[in-house]
């Protein structure tokens, strides 16, 4: 049986000797939590771009299906800094959307429309569904990574037509947004 997706195993613990040979790994116990790691580990924050002690940074709320956690990839100085800057944005657009800006669909699974910022500019950008937010974050807001993607995924399309005329209008957009 596979383990429960998402956070329903919260209360797992970690005991070693339940871990199979294959999965064992280095871990660390910090705050109450088991963390994969070791304590003195440097870690990379990818909001700062700085290497950092492991215990500047907080770990992930979920844990894996033997009751390990690993640490959030922003260390704690910029996940604060990231929050007082959503807090003023959520001021100044206090009106969240009910659909995501890129698919006109309302988020999934119960959750809320994400506030999107520019993490260089720290501008509001809009409001996406946490699918569209993620994958901006895991092109890390990159256009030319993006571009390199939907070059891969064109390649097999079989709508030619439609993917030249919305390429087509793209480059209108970007070229109408640079004048």
């Amino acid at each position: 049986m596979a383990a429960p997706r998402g956070n329903k195993i919260k209360n797992l613990k970690y005991i070693e000797s339940n871990v199979p040979q294959e999965h064992l790994l280095n871990v660390f116990e910090r705050d109450g939590h088991v963390i994969i790691g070791h304590p003195d580990m440097i870690h990379h924050c990818i909001e700062c771009d700085e290497w950092k002690n492991q215990v500047e940074f907080a770990p992930q709320s979920k844990i894996d299906k033997f009751g390990r956690k690993i640490l959030r990839n922003i260390c704690r100085k910029c996940s604060n800094e990231n929050i007082k800057i959503h807090l003023k944005l959520y001021k100044i657009y206090p009106d969240r959307p009910s659909n995501c800006q890129i698919c006109d669909k309302p988020p999934k699974y119960g959750k809320k429309i994400q506030m999107d910022i520019d993490h260089k500019t720290k501008e509001f950008r809009g409001w996406l569904c946490s699918e569209h937010n993620t994958a901006f974050g895991k092109f890390q807001d990159n256009p030319f990574e993006m571009i390199k993607g939907i070059k891969y995924l064109i390649a097999g399309h079989h709508d030619k037509q439609k993917l030249t005329e919305e390429l087509q209008t793209l480059i209108k957009d970007i070229n109408d947004k640079m004048e």
